[in-house]
């Protein structure tokens, strides 16, 4: 099954932080950073404030199906295994229709930087791609 088993970082809206997180199995804490009031942008998960539901919401969402056809290539592809943690640290948590990811120790610091990298690696993915359906 396609479940998040351990994720530790910090929520964004572009470089302002929202909350630090902690994950485990049905286990999270998280850490107000910036109220939801004083956030630029509130997510839908966030509407009516921070809430550990909302949060398992909010990563979930940023999950691909894993009926989309050719996912398992597509993880291949990008050198990961076929699961949720190791998908939301590879992409950041980031989705195409707002502008929040995840800040982790490891990985970009900045909005900037995360974009960056996800064009980085998507460049990367689609050159695999590519090359092994015989496009030049």
């Amino acid at each position: 099954m396609f479940e998040i088993r351990h994720l530790e970082g910090i929520l964004m809206v572009k470089d302002q932080e929202m909350l630090s997180f902690q994950l485990d199995g049905s286990w999270v804490d998280f850490k107000v950073i910036t109220p939801v009031e004083d956030l630029e942008w509130k997510p839908f998960d966030f509407w009516d404030g921070y809430s550990r539901l909302g949060i398992r919401e909010f990563l979930k969402d940023r999950l691909p199906p894993l009926e989309r056809d050719g996912i398992e290539q597509s993880f291949e592809d990008a050198g990961i295994p076929l699961e949720a943690d190791a998908y939301l640290h590879f992409s950041c948590g980031r989705a195409f229709d707002d502008e929040c990811w995840i800040k982790f120790p490891d990985g970009p610091q900045t909005w900037e930087d995360c974009q960056k990298d996800w064009l980085e690696k998507s460049d990367k993915v689609l050159e695999k791609q590519r090359r092994r359906m015989g496009i030049d």
